[in-house]
């Protein structure tokens, strides 16, 4: 007779898990009601193996197995492992382990005990007294008879696949929203050092605010230097070629050119972008353009928007002396033969509150500053508006803002003010100016009541 036999047909490696803990509860509750065909314990160490479970089957094949119950062993000269038979007919008590005792469950056929050593054993118990004749450990062979270990079930893999995706789905939103925040961490100290460089300039120029860009006439046409190549120039903020790695440049910025065509029109990732600077504008075309003679030999790309009196383009009326944060100094003459000269820092009145920079392209352009307005008794995306709400808030986004007082904080969409409309008929653009502008929000006017004002 072969000592091993092909396996059980009902034998596979998720039948013995069911098996496992079937024999388990059965054996469990035999200790409390006396459930079997026996009483006794088998002693174990620290472990009392009790409640003799029989298990019968059409197959005639039966075993007597030891489930678990905590209580002391009842004789300390015997001490089994947890897993084994006791066979009352020939007192022999038989170590068997897990795998073991699964081969002993009942077959579906007399031919499959018939084969196997285990049922012929429980058929008479006297062919090997007292020598365990089953292996230490049992695995089914192969359809080539090769001797298989026990492995993961499709079924499990796919149950592990399945929990790692929904832990991956369920990590990777809180991983994306926690990049995000430090990236806006990064922007807002970025704004805080521009803020500081600018305060150093000013202390160094007899309180002269830094100037967007000086300039030469009202076109454009000469090349417009800027003031983050200016603060590189002097050795205040270093900034790199072309590069994103400097303080002049959010790590939530869109890589495309936010100012290429001269406006950002209706096009709601133009001011969330970048420009380089010095700048020449050619028609209605920005591009960056080197100015060796003045010592800006270096293209500086800048995300931030700068909040300057900036009426390039053509003649207006007049000049506003400073009415902004700063102005494009030596624009000009206006139609009144004015220039926009340097701003000084005693010309604010309520400086914790005034704008000077903020995430986006560019600079001025302040009426347009909301992300949405009313258009013809709609509320549609601003056109032509400059400041890139890059980062999670109310009202459509935030903006990371750099105050006139050397401090930098958030502002949403919602709470971000605009400047007051180009004709004085806008009566509803003026009411919503001046509300956004009032005393104790941010502002973009360095004196808020006199710019207000409706004359």
């Amino acid at each position: 007779m072969p000592l091993f036999c092909p396996p059980p047909p009902f034998v596979t490696f998720g039948a013995v898990r069911f098996w496992f803990w079937f024999v388990v509860v059965v054996g469990v509750v035999g200790e409390f009601v006396g459930v079997g065909t026996g009483g006794g314990t088998c002693g174990a160490e620290g472990v009392t193996l009790g409640a003799v479970a029989g298990l019968g089957a059409p197959g005639g094949c039966g075993v007597l197995v030891c489930a678990i119950a905590l209580a002391p062993p009842s004789n300390p000269k015997i001490s089994p492992k947890v897993g084994t038979s006791f066979d009352p007919g020939t007192s022999v008590l038989r170590h068997h382990n897990f795998f073991d005792i699964i081969a002993m469950l009942p077959t579906r056929s007399r031919a499959a005990n018939r084969c196997c050593p285990l049922a012929e054993l429980h058929r008479n118990p006297a062919t090997a007294p007292g020598r365990n004749i089953v292996p230490r450990r049992w695995y089914p062979p192969d359809m080539h008879g090769r001797i298989l270990k026990p492995a993961f079930t499709l079924i499990e893999l796919l149950i592990v696949i399945a929990i790692i995706a929904t832990l991956i789905g369920i990590l990777l939103p809180a991983l994306g929203a926690a990049r995000k925040t430090a990236r806006a961490a990064v922007c807002l100290n970025s704004q805080r050092q521009t803020a500081v460089g600018m305060h150093t300039y000013a202390g160094d120029q007899k309180e002269i605010v830094i100037p967007s860009y000086n300039m030469a006439d009202v076109t454009g046409i000469s090349p417009c230097d800027g003031w983050a190549p200016i603060l590189d120039r002097d050795g205040y903020i270093s900034g790199g070629i072309q590069t994103k790695s400097t303080v002049f440049y959010c790590p939530e910025t869109i890589d495309v050119e936010g100012m290429a065509t001269g406006q950002t029109a209706s096009d709601p990732l133009l001011p969330k972008g970048w420009m380089d600077w010095p700048n020449m504008r050619t028609g209605s075309k920005n591009s960056p353009v080197l100015i060796p003679q003045r010592g800006f030999n270096r293209i500086i790309r800048v995300s931030y928007w700068i909040n300057a009196n900036n009426p390039i383009g053509s003649a207006v009326p007049t000049i506003v002396d400073d009415e902004f944060f700063t102005g494009s100094v030596g624009y000009g003459p206006a139609v009144d033969g004015k220039y926009i000269k340097y701003t000084r820092f005693s010309a604010f009145k309520r400086p914790s509150s005034l704008i000077a920079t903020a995430d986006g392209v560019y600079a001025g352009r302040q009426r347009d500053n909301k992300l949405y307005s009313l258009q013809n008794g709609e509320m549609k995306l601003t056109p032509n508006n400059r400041i890139g709400y890059r980062h999670t808030g109310a009202g459509g986004g935030a903006a990371n803002v750099a105050f006139a007082d050397g401090h930098a904080s958030v502002v949403t969409a919602r709470d971000f003010p605009r400047g007051m409309p180009s004709t004085k008929t806008d009566t509803v653009n003026i009411a919503a100016a001046q509300e956004e502008n009032s005393y104790g929000k941010p502002t973009v006017y360095a004196d808020p009541d006199k710019s207000l004002e409706v004359k």
